[in-house]
């Protein structure tokens, strides 16, 4: 009775110990679960005309930067203009370094203006098997997010394509894999768009 006693003690332990982990891990999802929701930006509907604020920046980047860590890329590469002050943003939590990507239109054809990209995106080699993450403030007909990711891919690169604001279009080139917004207008205005007025100066 006392060997069987003490096998049932110990199965008896074992269960409990197995127990409380799974509460923990349940309890683990939950929490995080709660913080997104309550301090992580999700993508949602702006109003037609309604400008983004700074606020709004600093919770949508707050929701892309936590995304971005997930994903661990090797390369941040900004789309010129916008993407490098989305990028930068994520780039600095990340203590990494934005790259530009120059995406320019030829006629009718989009292409990379490889000259005045980054050095290192000339070497093939260099980007190999790399993941990059691949970032612009806005994304309406997917032109030039469409355009510079055909190039990383044609290099053997991971992307992954990250958006600050993803604008409704009636047929998009291609679709972000991570957004802070969804957008129903192409007449949104972001921070850094906005004509700079006395009140800015002070």
């Amino acid at each position: 009775m006392k060997v069987n006693d003490f096998i049932y003690q110990y199965i008896a332990t074992i269960a409990a110990v197995l127990t409380i982990l799974l509460f923990m891990v349940a309890l683990w999802h939950w929490l995080r679960s709660l913080w997104e929701r309550l301090f992580l930006a999700k993508p949602r509907d702006k109003k037609v005309r309604e400008d983004f604020t700074y606020h709004d920046v600093i919770v949508g980047t707050s929701y892309l930067v936590a995304r971005a860590k997930a994903f661990v890329p090797d390369f941040i590469i900004g789309i010129n203009r916008g993407g490098l002050i989305v990028g930068g943003i994520i780039a600095k939590h990340l203590e990494k370094l934005t790259h530009s990507i120059i995406v320019e239109r030829n006629i009718r054809e989009f292409e990379v203006n490889i000259a005045e990209s980054a050095a290192f995106l000339k070497d093939s080699a260099a980007l190999k098997d790399k993941k990059v993450l691949l970032v612009d403030d806005r994304l309406n007909s997917g032109n030039h997010m469409e355009t510079a990711y055909e190039f990383l891919r044609e290099r053997s690169c991971d992307v992954r394509k990250l958006v600050f604001a993803w604008v409704d279009h009636p047929s998009p080139k291609t679709t972000p894999d991570v957004w802070a917004y969804r957008a129903i207008s192409e007449e949104l205005t972001l921070p850094w768009e906005r004509k700079a007025t006395k009140w800015d100066a002070e």
